[in-house]
């Protein structure tokens, strides 16, 4: 589906969640010919004559209602990779154009991965730990080269994760649900379907999936009771993936070597949380593809879409709502 807008035609749209100042004016120059006003400040009229919805505030839990309340909307963005909060029934139900802001999170994730990866084979966090103690601590650390990581969902992200890590001269096994390989698969990946078989390979376990029904749970208790004792895991994908007392249960047990959790069902983490205290997690807050400018780097991508459904032409990083990325 292509729009047909006359070129001289100002598109009108709506954002959910405030932008940024400097996002804002990012956007009005790239765009000049669209104008977008913030959801909680629209009128009557915006909501009438908008034919986007620029979807800023991922959290959002009211987009059906939203979506449908928006007569000629016919374009959903988002500000983010995943999309599994763009996948209400208003929207799964129509022919509604759903895009996402993938392409700006890769390289930053990669290298997220790649830094919990490096501090623990290292041993950072215990050199600091000597240096505040004013103590020489020498000890001999451990080489990721020739370590295996397994990964699971080898799109994007999985992808940029994956050819990071063989840079670091560590082995791949990547979990995805064809088996197929890609054209920009990393060197040396070996593909399989089945995690249940690949999860006891893994020094390094990292999720990268895509938040889908078929995907929620897939990192189940007996995948992580599967795990080497001297494994770590790592979730920069949903929550939804990992099941998070069968992690928290194998750290405290020690049946587990360490996690990093990006992502969490409740976020933020709340001050009372259990989790802040679990021995050898890292809480992340959501941060692992957030780089200083990334959010220009969204708003421009955005702007080159605008630039296309002007023009009548296919717009980039289209999702199919019934697969769900």
């Amino acid at each position: 589906m292509t729009s047909e807008r006359h070129h001289h035609d100002r598109l009108r749209g709506v954002v959910l969640g405030r932008l940024p100042p400097l996002a804002a004016d990012r956007l009005a120059l790239l765009a000049p010919l669209a104008q977008f006003t913030d959801l909680a400040e629209a009128s009557p009229a915006d909501r009438e004559r908008a034919e986007v919805l620029f979807v800023w505030d991922f959290r959002s839990r009211s987009l059906d209602d939203i979506v449908r309340s928006l007569p000629n909307l016919r374009w959903l963005h988002a500000s983010s990779a995943g999309v599994e909060h763009m996948l209400v029934p208003a929207v799964v139900e129509s022919d509604l154009l759903v895009t996402n802001s993938a392409g700006q999170f890769e390289r930053p994730i990669a290298e997220y991965v790649a830094a919990y990866a490096l501090a623990h084979a290292k041993d950072i966090p215990a050199t600091i730990a000597s240096q505040a103690a004013h103590r020489w601590n020498y000890r001999e650390v451990a080489m990721l080269a020739g370590t295996t990581m397994v990964i699971v969902g080898m799109g994007r992200i999985g992808r940029a994760v994956g050819r990071t890590a063989h840079a670091l001269g560590m082995e791949l096994v990547g979990v995805r649900r064809s088996g197929q390989p890609h054209a920009d698969d990393p060197p040396g990946l070996r593909l399989t379907t089945d995690l249940a078989a690949v999860a006891p390979l893994a020094d390094y376990l990292v999720v990268t999936a895509a938040s889908t029904p078929e995907t929620r749970g897939l990192v189940s208790a007996s995948i992580v009771a599967s795990l080497r004792s001297s494994a770590y895991l790592v979730n920069v994908a949903r929550a939804s993936i990992v099941d998070l007392a069968a992690v928290v249960a194998s750290l405290r047990s020690g049946r587990l070597a360490g996690a990093m959790l990006d992502v969490f069902e409740t976020e933020p983490v709340l001050p009372d949380s259990e989790l802040w205290d679990v021995p050898n997690l890292i809480v992340s807050p959501h941060m692992s593809g957030d780089t200083a400018g990334y959010t220009g780097e969204i708003i421009d991508a955005f702007g080159d879409n605008i630039r296309r459904y002007r023009a009548g032409e296919g717009l980039l990083n289209l999702i199919d709502v019934r697969r769900g990325y």
